[in-house]
């Protein structure tokens, strides 16, 4: 809803128009003390990957007049107070890039999606 109401601006929200104030409840409270954490970091990956094969069956098909949906390659992730339930920062990449079938791709996609990420050391912690 976040993603939706929020970030690309469909259907906004009059309550939540001018703050980001979202949450997930305070049912996390239990997994705080379980975790001995205030904060947890929630991630979603989406990928999809074609052989050879398939994009030439694509490419046959796209010159007979058949529109065939592209790959998806997405990635969320977000920072919650466990205590709480509140979302204090959301990192969304729907370019992602790099090959999570290895490690430096997976590095990179990583790296993508965690830009912007508060750093303890400074205190702030905000939605971007």
């Amino acid at each position: 809803m976040i993603i939706r109401h929020k970030l690309f601006g469909k259907d906004p929200l009059p309550s939540k128009a001018t703050a980001f104030d979202w949450s997930l409840g305070n049912g996390l409270s239990a997994l705080a003390s379980q975790a001995q954490s205030d904060y947890g970091l929630f991630l979603l990956n989406q990928d999809s990957f074609e052989s050879s094969g398939r994009r030439a069956a694509k490419l046959v098909a796209s010159l007979m007049g058949n529109q065939d949906a592209a790959g998806t390659h997405f990635a969320y992730a977000a920072l919650v107070d466990l205590r709480n339930g509140d979302i204090v920062w959301l990192g969304v990449d729907l370019r992602a890039s790099g090959d999570v079938r290895t490690a430096e791709g997976a590095s990179h996609r990583i790296g993508q999606l965690l830009n912007g990420l508060p750093s303890p050391a400074s205190g702030e912690v905000g939605a971007q």
